[in-house]
């Protein structure tokens, strides 16, 4: 995956799910935990992963910044959507 398609929100909705949880794993953090936490790690994570890609690249960090946070959101539903299923 290139810088550019990491920048896009498809591209960093993927990358955001998988760090996600590698850390849930990694902290062994408990269900009640992930529930309560959970989304608010991955916005964060969203906005820390899109905004280094896009220093890295040269690109506007606000536009960045909003594309991490949509970017933490939606696979912050798709775990949950998932995990309904």
């Amino acid at each position: 995956m290139s810088v550019e398609e990491l920048l896009t929100l498809g591209g960093a909705t993927i990358v955001v799910t998988i760090v996600v949880e590698v850390i849930k794993r990694a902290l062994a953090m408990s269900e009640a935990a992930v529930t309560r936490f959970g989304p608010l790690l991955a916005v964060g994570v969203g906005v820390l992963v899109v905004t280094a890609a896009a220093f890295a690249q040269g690109a506007r960090l606000d536009a960045a910044i909003l594309t991490g946070l949509l970017a933490g959101a939606a696979a912050s539903g798709i775990y949950s959507f998932t995990k309904i299923a």
